[in-house]
C-alpha cells in the first residue's frame, strides 16, 4: 500500500496508523482505499470493497454537481461496481488500532466499508466519512474537527442539531445525532443519513416551502439593519482585522452601508447559513433533506438562505453570480415589497459574508474564493 497525504496536519494520524504499525495491524482493522480526485493530497477516499460500496460512494459524491458531471459520476460508479478499482495503482491504509476509523467502527458492528471526503483547500475544510453496511446502504455520516476553526464547527453543528430536533418542521429532514464528543482533543459529530438515493435537486416550490418551514419553527422578529445583534458583531470581528486590506475595505463599505441602509427594517429569523444544491436533495416522499447545519443561526435577515443558494449554484464564477443575484433580485427575495429592502438584504449578506472570510482565514487557506476583491468587496461597494 503506498501513502497520500491528507493534508489534515496532527488528524492525520486520526484515519492513518503510522506505517510502522500497519503491517502487524493488517489483519486487525485496517482498510484499503482509493484516494481519487488527487494531487499531492487526497480529496476523496474510496473503499476498494465490497464493490457496492465503492459505487455507492462515488454515486453519492458531489450532490451539487452538474448533469455532465452526474453522469461522469455514474459511470465510474459502474465501473467501480464491476471491480475496476482493483486495476488502480494507487492505495492509501486507513484506520487500525488506535485510530478515530477504529474509534468509529466499533459503533457499528454491520459497516461494511466508509469513504472519506476531503474536499479542496478551505479554511473549514474536515474529513467526512461515509459509513455504508455490506450492501452499500447508508449508516451514518460522520465530521471530525482537526483544527480550532472546525473543531468549532463540529461543536455548532452538533448544537443546532440538537435543537432542530426539539422544532416541529414540515418537510424538512434533518440529521439525528447518534453521537458526539471528543478524539484525541478533536471533537466529532456522527449523524444518521437523510438520503440514501441517487441525489436529486429540489424544486424551487419545495425550497421555499422548506425555507419556510425552518423560519416558522423558530421566533423572528423585526429589527432595524444597525440594532441587529449580528450587525454588531460584524463591526467587531472586523476591528479585530484593522490594517488588513481588505478588512479596510469592508469598513468602509460597512460604514456606507449603515448611512443607506442603517433604518431600514428587515424580518429576523432562522437561517441555514450554509443553503446550497450539495446540501439538500429531494426525496420521494415530497421533503427535502437537508444537512451541514454549521453555520445555523436564529437572527438573521429573511433572505440570506435565498440568496446564497443562487449565488452557489450559479454556472460560473462567483463575481458573476452576484452580478446575476442582483439582477434578479425581486425573483429571489419574496415576500419583500420594496426594492430598497431587498437590496438591504443583498448588501447585508455580502457584508456578513465577507466577515466571515475574514475571520475564517479563508485566503490564506487557499480557498478558491478566498480573495474577496476579487468578487465580493466589488459587488458590496457597487450597492453602497
Amino acid at each position: 500500500m503506498s501513502d497520500v497525504g491528507l493534508g489534515l496536519g496532527r488528524a492525520d494520524h486520526a484515519f492513518a496508523a503510522p506505517a510502522q504499525e500497519r503491517g502487524a495491524s493488517r489483519r486487525r482493522g485496517t482498510h484499503a482505499a482509493i484516494p481519487l480526485a488527487s494531487s499531492e493530497t487526497a480529496r476523496f477516499l474510496v473503499p476498494l470493497s465490497p464493490t457496492v460500496s465503492s459505487a455507492r460512494a462515488i454515486r453519492g459524491y458531489k450532490v451539487s454537481s452538474s448533469a455532465l458531471s452526474r453522469l461522469s459520476a455514474a459511470v465510474v460508479s459502474g465501473a467501480f461496481r464491476l471491480g475496476a478499482a482493483s486495476a488502480l495503482p494507487r492505495r492509501v491504509t486507513l484506520g487500525g488500532p488506535g485510530t478515530f476509523v477504529e474509534h468509529v467502527l466499533q459503533r457499528f458492528p454491520s459497516g461494511g466499508a466508509f469513504s472519506v471526503h476531503l474536499g479542496p483547500p478551505r479554511a473549514n475544510r474536515k474529513p467526512v466519512m461515509h459509513i455504508m453496511d455490506r450492501t452499500g446502504t447508508s449508516l451514518a455520516y460522520v465530521k471530525l474537527g482537526v483544527n480550532a476553526l472546525t473543531c468549532a464547527r463540529v461543536r455548532a453543528e452538533t448544537a443546532s442539531l440538537s435543537e432542530l430536533s426539539s422544532r416541529r418542521l414540515q418537510g424538512v429532514v434533518v440529521p439525528e445525532v447518534i453521537d458526539s464528543g471528543t478524539w484525541d482533543d478533536l471533537d466529532y459529530l456522527i449523524m444518521s443519513p437523510v438520503h440514501d438515493g441517487p441525489p436529486a435537486e429540489p424544486s424551487l416550490t419545495r425550497r421555499r416551502r422548506a425555507s419556510e418551514s425552518l423560519v416558522g419553527a423558530f421566533p423572528s422578529y423585526d429589527s432595524s439593519v444597525a440594532d441587529a445583534p449580528w450587525w454588531t458583531n460584524a463591526l467587531s470581528s472586523l476591528e479585530t482585522k484593522r490594517g488588513d486590506s481588505d478588512a479596510e475595505r469592508l469598513m468602509s463599505a460597512a460604514a456606507r452601508l449603515q448611512d443607506k441602509f442603517g433604518r431600514v427594517t428587515l424580518r429576523h429569523g432562522a437561517c441555514h447559513g450554509d443553503w446550497t444544491p450539495w446540501n439538500m436533495a429531494a426525496r420521494d416522499d415530497d421533503a427535502i433533506a437537508v444537512w451541514d447545519w454549521e453555520r445555523f443561526a436564529e437572527n438573521r435577515p429573511a433572505g440570506w438562505d435565498a440568496l446564497h443558494f443562487h449565488v452557489a449554484s450559479y454556472r460560473g464564477d462567483a463575481a458573476t453570480g452576484l452580478r446575476s443575484a442582483r439582477r434578479h433580485l425581486a425573483e429571489i427575495i419574496t415576500g419583500v415589497s420594496h426594492p430598497h429592502e431587498r437590496e438591504a438584504i443583498l448588501a447585508t449578506y455580502l457584508l456578513h459574508r465577507g466577515c466571515t472570510f475574514l475571520a475564517d482565514r479563508q485566503e490564506a487557506a487557499g480557498a478558491p474564493n478566498g480573495p474577496l476583491g476579487r468578487w465580493l468587496l466589488p459587488a458590496l461597494e457597487e450597492l453602497v
